[in-house]
């Protein structure tokens, strides 16, 4: 994974606001999630389709005003725990 990397929601997902953060039910696994402020924002990003890692983060940064290295950086870590977990896609930019 790099910051060219495509990411996705999976879809079957079940997801909804506590509390300002999204959380989410793996229907399969029975696992339940919460997702921080970074996070959530990626995850509303992503309503509308597939975005690169870079791309969410040029968003991000200007929310939230942090540097782009540190925003990219946690964008990478949540995709991959969350993409771990099934919760997102990614894949390669071609």
């Amino acid at each position: 994974m790099d910051k060219s990397s495509l990411i996705s929601r999976n879809r079957e997902m079940v997801h909804d606001y506590l509390d300002e953060h999204i959380v989410m039910m793996n229907i399969e696994t029975g696992q339940y999630y919460r997702f921080n402020e970074v996070g959530t924002r990626v995850w509303e990003l992503l309503e509308n389709g597939t975005q690169s890692i870079e791309t969410l983060a040029d968003k991000i940064m200007a929310e939230f005003n942090a540097g782009r290295d540190q925003v990219i950086s946690d964008i990478m870590a949540f995709a991959t725990k969350s993409c771990d977990q099934g919760l997102i896609h990614v894949k390669a930019n071609q």
